[in-house]
């Protein structure tokens, strides 16, 4: 091989390497432990977020399945959900829901991952659903109970 070839060689290799080293494949991650979720208007209001874009949500039995995309990829991000403490009086009840990232991931790539929240913490009583508004999303969230 010529040393033109060589170093185009160890170029490409060094390239395979950053590509897959921020790499995600994306698995979805159970965030459903209530230490992930908080009823709290101060924490829905006040809370900062690192900044990301919300792909999709949706209700499916008992969680909240949202896919997310951030800069990232190296390290591990952690995301909250935050809901406002007073349930809006309407049929059915609608409570305001939003997202928190913790992104402390020094790497840059584009990362698509999916979350899930355990939704019984959002249970009313007096009704058997609510409608959950979430931030960032025009689509409708209904949880039946």
């Amino acid at each position: 091989m010529t040393t033109g070839r060589i170093k185009n060689f160890i170029g490409l290799i060094g390239m395979f390497l950053l590509l897959f080293a921020c790499s995600n494949d994306d698995e979805g991650k159970d965030m459903g432990d209530h230490a992930s979720i908080f009823i709290d208007s101060n924490i829905y209001h006040e809370a900062e977020s690192d900044d990301f874009h919300l792909e999709e949500a949706r209700i499916t039995g008992d969680s909240l399945e949202v896919r997310i995309r951030y800069g990232g990829g190296c390290g591990e991000v952690k995301l909250r959900l935050a809901g406002m403490e007073e349930v809006l009086d309407s049929d059915p009840p609608r409570r305001k829901i939003r997202l928190l990232l913790e992104d402390n991931d020094p790497c840059e790539a584009f990362v698509a991952e999916t979350f899930y929240f355990k939704l019984s913490a959002f249970q009313t009583a007096g009704s058997s659903r609510i409608g959950l508004l979430l931030s960032d999303w025009d689509g409708s969230l209904l949880y039946e109970y």
